[in-house]
């Protein structure tokens, strides 16, 4: 006498799922028409084609890749400008023989150092032609007024900054303007 506590396990499948033991499951037919082989294809060719393809692509990816880095270093730098832009005016209110004056000054000489260790440069404006792609007019005056000739810069509200090829901030001017023309 034979007992038959033992229960056979079957997975339960899922939708659209075909079971292992299946003839479909254990066709040898290619799921897709591209995965059968062709007759004359020249396999060396095709090869050469796709290492050209792959060289192609990673040269993009590492030039995308360059310029990510150069934008986001671009993008930081010039959140460095706001503290410059702060230690200067604390500069200009505190006595110079104050030590806090002496420890801003540390400060803003660090900070200054590491800006153009990157590659950031001030662009200097004063008494200059007005370059709209460097300078940003806020405001203008007569160029009697402000003894500078037409279309130059009169003076610098906030200076601009550079880096590399790259405007990280324009400088905001006043432009001294010839009404008479």
């Amino acid at each position: 006498m034979t007992s038959t506590n033992k229960v056979d396990y079957i997975p339960a499948k899922r939708p659209g799922e075909a079971r292992l033991d299946t003839p479909a499951a254990q066709s040898t037919e290619p799921l897709h028409a591209a995965e059968a082989p062709e007759e004359g294809v020249n396999w060396q060719e095709a090869t050469m084609r796709l290492k050209a393809e792959m060289q192609n692509y990673r040269r993009r990816q590492r030039r995308w890749a360059e310029d990510e880095v150069v934008r986001e270093k671009a993008r930081l730098l010039h959140r460095f400008l706001d503290v410059v832009d702060s230690l200067e005016q604390s500069l200009e209110y505190l006595e110079p023989k104050d030590p806090v004056h002496q420890g801003v000054q540390l400060a803003y000489d660090g900070i200054l150092a590491l800006l153009n260790g990157e590659g950031v440069e001030r662009v200097f404006a004063q008494g200059r032609v007005f370059d709209p792609d460097l300078h940003e007019a806020v405001a203008t005056v007569p160029a009697r007024l402000g003894g500078v000739a037409d279309m130059h810069v009169a003076e610098v509200l906030l200076p601009g900054y550079r880096y590399g090829d790259q405007v990280l901030r324009p400088a905001k001017v006043v432009v001294a303007r010839d009404n008479t023309a």
